[in-house]
């Protein structure tokens, strides 16, 4: 509400912030209030569109208003200012296709190209995780905080809930994003998805380990690696999403260890690196 009260009646283009003032007329017909409990209607731009917040998220966005559409709300800004600052008052339809994040389509390309390019590298060797049971050297473990683990317990973390919930969850989530840029991260994220998962299944699955599985279970082995890929594409991507702050980015550590043939196995709590 302090962004709103700052942009009290502004009007810009097609794009008009209803002053504070005017806000309970604005929302007094009952349409409003069943079709969107929660939100507040706060302002107008293009044609048939009103502009909500809802009170208990982020953003600003747009809904069709004549007829009422609730299944339809898009979102449109990060704040009521940045409906005025950042986009000039231009109404979603006027906007190009990657407004929220200028180029992704060329960032996404690129993370793939990457990705794939180091995953084939990987995923094709001969002497694919050759090191692994091997000692590490030390100097290796300093410079990315390894644990070195045995035979038993490297097929235990492979079968272990917090490795096989890492590898379903493994989009970073990084700090400092706003709606619109969570949204676009989000979106990228999905067309990474679709563009690599395949591909780097097939490799995985063609791959042939060196070393005997821990355990002997070569399919986990496999999904590891894959998902060490897939996931340092993703760990990428959110390094170049506009207003990202710094993360940790450990499926890219992980990928690394497995090219310095050792097999990743997950993080410790602690942010440590577990191998075999």
């Amino acid at each position: 509400m302090d962004l709103l009260r700052i942009a009290d009646g502004l009007q810009v283009g097609e794009t008009t912030i209803y002053g504070t003032a005017d806000l309970p007329e604005q929302n007094a017909d009952s349409t409003f209030a069943w079709m969107l409990p929660g939100f507040v209607v706060i302002g107008r731009t293009g044609a048939d569109r009103a502009l909500v917040v809802h009170e208990a998220s982020d953003g600003v966005l747009e809904v069709p208003d004549s007829p009422w559409d609730g299944s339809r709300l898009e979102l449109s800004a990060d704040d009521p200012l940045d409906l005025v600052l950042r986009h000039q008052g231009a109404p979603l339809a006027e906007r190009r296709p990657d407004w929220a994040w200028p180029g992704v389509d060329g960032v996404i390309q690129h993370v793939c190209d990457r990705r794939l390019e180091r995953g084939t590298a990987l995923l094709t060797r001969d002497d694919l995780l050759y090191r692994s049971g091997s000692d590490v050297p030390e100097t290796m473990i300093d410079r990315l905080t390894l644990v070195p683990v045995d035979a038993a317990r490297a097929a235990e973390l492979l079968r272990s809930a917090g490795l096989e919930d890492a590898m379903n969850n493994p989009r970073p989530q990084p700090a400092d994003l706003g709606p619109t840029s969570r949204q676009a991260y989000e979106r990228a994220c999905d067309q990474i998805a679709d563009l690599m998962r395949e591909p780097v299944r097939a490799l995985a699955q063609s791959a042939t380990p060196a070393v005997a599985a821990p355990g002997g279970d070569a399919a986990l082995v496999r999904d590891v690696l894959a998902t060490c890929v897939l996931a340092s594409a993703f760990e990428q991507l959110a390094a170049q999403t506009p207003g990202a702050g710094e993360f940790h980015r450990p499926w890219t550590d992980l990928l690394t260890v497995a090219e310095a043939g050792y097999l990743p196995l997950g993080v410790t709590a602690g942010g440590e690196l577990l191998l075999h």
